[in-house]
């Protein structure tokens, strides 16, 4: 057998491409957007904005990244990932950069972080880097995607206490922003060592050739079999859209969604509405994080072996109950603790499982074409949140009504994901 068909991991360049979108995905999805958490509040204390005025600026970069979805698989498709990363990339630390020197009206946050930074998290983020594990990576998929999205909440960890003390320092959120500009710049240097496919330097996904696959004589050897259902037959959007699979996923995905914005951007304002101090409310949004950061890999390991669609149900189900206890906010730190950490662990879990399902499904040629045509659709029912529940608490001076049917929401999606099976062609 060839060097060229042998699985070689000191050759195969996939593990070089996860640790590198490790590194991408840590700096933009950490470092910037879970970074927002602690520094946007400080932000419109100093000035002086409304909690639902300021919070529209998140719902309208939610509903133009879901929109924006459909070209960013374009971009991919025509230009390839890597390049598609660079120019989010780019765009986020100019953006950034403006947000932290002249940025001191309403609408320049609304339009910097709703808009601008909308077209960085869409090319730079999410989409080109789960596509590019998606074509590196069969058999290994779970696991890889698993290594890549912990990148976000090592970050995010490290984010949440270091912009919380930086600008305590400082004594300005305008030194938050330009931190975060500075941190795109070095994700920006990384990502020209990206490779797109396995196919553009005469690789296979998982460094394995098709011969050793399949098993044939000639290869020598029989790879084992992957322990989780894989298609055998390449998918097209239109087929998938036959199936009951996408629109159940999307279900899992608002619900997901939901959780993800209530307590990124209220959850340090909730918890200091309970008396906590604005350290002790970073602290809980960092372990939250951190705990995110702990389930992706365990989640990418088991979801080689579990079919991903079960584990995602006890997941969805995890996060409804912690999320009731953290709407509550006990009295005690260390079992609010406690109960960020849960949440953080099921959430960081579904962040592997959901994606790895859909590659599992449909395939890596379709995966940038469904999570393209998903994607709006999830932001159309989700991006509002932040501002639905900052005008709750302007109105009513807490968020119990935002809470209850994230909760119930979470609950019902625990259902769909369970019932979401493999699709068979019609």
């Amino acid at each position: 057998m060839s060097d060229a068909t042998q699985p070689d991991s000191a050759k195969f360049f996939g593990w070089n491409n996860v640790v590198f979108l490790f590194l991408i995905y840590g700096c933009l999805m950490g470092f910037v957007f879970y970074g927002f958490t602690v520094i946007f509040p400080a932000m419109i204390k100093a000035q002086g904005w409304g909690r639902g005025e300021a919070a529209l600026a998140h719902t309208v970069r939610g509903l133009l990244v879901g929109f924006m979805a459909p070209l960013v698989a374009i971009s991919i498709s025509r230009f390839g990932a890597s390049n598609t990363m660079k120019a989010g990339l780019a765009i986020g630390a100019g953006a950034l950069a403006v947000l932290g020197t002249v940025a001191d009206q309403l609408w320049h946050w609304t339009v910097l972080w709703g808009v601008i930074m909308s077209l960085s998290f869409s090319f730079g983020g999410v989409i080109p880097i789960q596509t590019t594990v998606t074509f590196w990576f069969n058999a290994r998929r779970a696991t890889a995607i698993g290594i890549v999205v912990t990148g976000s909440t090592v970050a995010g960890f490290i984010a949440a206490p270091l912009f919380t003390q930086l600008i305590n320092i400082t004594g300005t959120w305008r030194s938050g922003w330009l931190s975060a500009s500075a941190i795109c710049v070095a994700a920006l240097v990384i990502s020209f060592w990206v490779k797109n496919k396995p196919q553009d330097i005469g690789q296979f996904p998982d460094g394995i050739s098709p011969e050793n696959i399949t098993g044939s004589p000639s290869a020598g050897r029989t790879v084992k079999k992957a322990k989780t259902y894989r298609t055998t037959e390449p998918w097209t959007l239109k087929e998938a859209l036959k199936t009951p699979a996408p629109y159940l996923y999307i279900v899992c995905l608002i619900a997901q969604t939901w959780a993800l914005y209530i307590v990124m951007v209220h959850g340090v304002l909730h918890l200091t509405d309970r008396a906590y101090t604005q350290m002790q409310a970073a602290s809980v949004i960092g372990n939250l994080i951190l705990f995110s950061g702990l389930a992706r890999f365990p989640a990418g390991i088991l979801g080689d072996r579990v079919e991903p669609r079960i584990l995602g149900a006890i997941a969805l189900l995890g996060m409804s109950a912690s999320l009731f206890f953290f709407w509550k906010a006990p009295a005690n730190i260390m079992l609010l603790l406690c109960v960020a950490g849960i949440h953080g662990f099921c959430f960081g879990a579904t962040v592997v499982l959901f994606p790895t399902l859909i590659g599992n499904y449909f395939g890596p040629s379709a995966f940038a074409p469904i999570t393209g045509f998903v994607t709006p659709f999830m932001i159309v029912f989700s991006a509002p949140v932040p501002f639905i529940a900052g005008l709750i608490h302007d109105r009513f001076h807490n968020y119990n009504a935002a809470f209850i049917p994230i909760v119930i929401m979470l609950t019902a999606s625990a259902f769909c994901c369970f019932i979401l099976r493999p699709p068979a062609k019609k």
